[in-house]
């Protein structure tokens, strides 16, 4: 018997205390005030690296400029690295519609390397 009420006091006391524990963080939850996103806000420039990326181009450029944050605050740079599929073509139609400040920068990195005169030989570790 003795060990029942112990058993039960020590339930009771978990109790209160779970109790105290969440009207406690409840409360301190309610002081916590959101500022809203400012004009102060830094400016924000997302890269996004692509090729060949017909299927989820579309998808991951909406995701990221349907944020909240300011227009005039941030800016989309996709990186398309010598596309051979339509993915230029969705980035275009979507930077086209959108009134956020996007930029396609197409790039070919084999011309740029044969640009720099690199080849992959010269790319290895420790070569000058």
């Amino acid at each position: 018997m003795t060990w029942e009420i112990a058993i039960l006091f020590l339930s009771s006391l978990f109790c209160l205390y779970y109790a105290f524990f969440i009207l406690s963080a409840r409360k301190g939850l309610l002081r916590i005030e959101i500022t809203p996103i400012s004009s102060h806000s830094p400016s924000v420039s997302v890269l996004i690296a692509a090729r060949n990326e017909q299927e989820t181009i579309a998808h991951c450029l909406n995701a990221v400029l349907d944020q909240d944050y300011p227009r005039d605050r941030m800016e989309v740079i996709l990186i398309d690295d010598g596309s051979t599929d339509t993915s230029a073509a969705i980035a275009n139609a979507i930077r086209n519609a959108t009134g956020k400040r996007f930029y396609n920068l197409p790039i070919n990195l084999e011309e740029l390397l044969l640009r720099r005169k690199l080849f992959p030989k010269d790319l290895k570790r420790g070569s000058s």
